[in-house]
């Protein structure tokens, strides 16, 4: 699973509340979003569960360091500048990574049509095994 691109995507919203809605834009938010650095990790295509192309979660090229493990080591592309300084001393491979280009799992989302649906699908029991496992244990919000 591409932990980083879906990280960037969750950013990515978070961004738009925090700088782009209304005439306030969130500094301490800006400054610490500008900051970051994302290390990308190599998928083989996810499990019979992932659905990364559904969601256009797949493809990034906002990327610092990308990581593919193979057997018995691991190889890197460093993209930043900023870190190419740490790996001088090692012995040096070609690697770009791949991102996956097809998933045994697609997901269509569905418009809810008025709040009537969103309130019945709140009620799914989908959220009490969600919440369950949830290790913040959050419950879906009330509109």
């Amino acid at each position: 699973m591409n932990y980083s691109v879906k990280l960037q995507k969750a950013i990515e919203v978070q961004a738009k509340i925090y700088e782009e809605n209304g005439d306030f834009q969130d500094f301490y938010f800006s400054r610490i979003k500008n900051k970051l650095k994302f290390v990308l990790m190599d998928c083989n295509g996810g499990d019979d569960t992932c659905f990364c192309l559904s969601m256009n979660s797949n493809v990034t090229d906002n990327w610092s360091i990308a990581i593919k493990q193979l057997e018995n080591e691991y190889l890197l592309s460093v993209k930043d500048e900023e870190f190419t300084q740490y790996f001088d001393n090692c012995e040096q491979a070609e690697y770009s990574p791949e991102f996956v280009k097809e998933n045994s799992l697609t997901v269509k989302i569905k418009d809810i049509p008025n709040k009537d649906v969103l309130n019945k699908l709140k009620q799914h029991p989908f959220w009490q095994e969600t919440e369950y496992r949830s290790n913040f244990n959050v419950k879906p919000p009330k509109i």
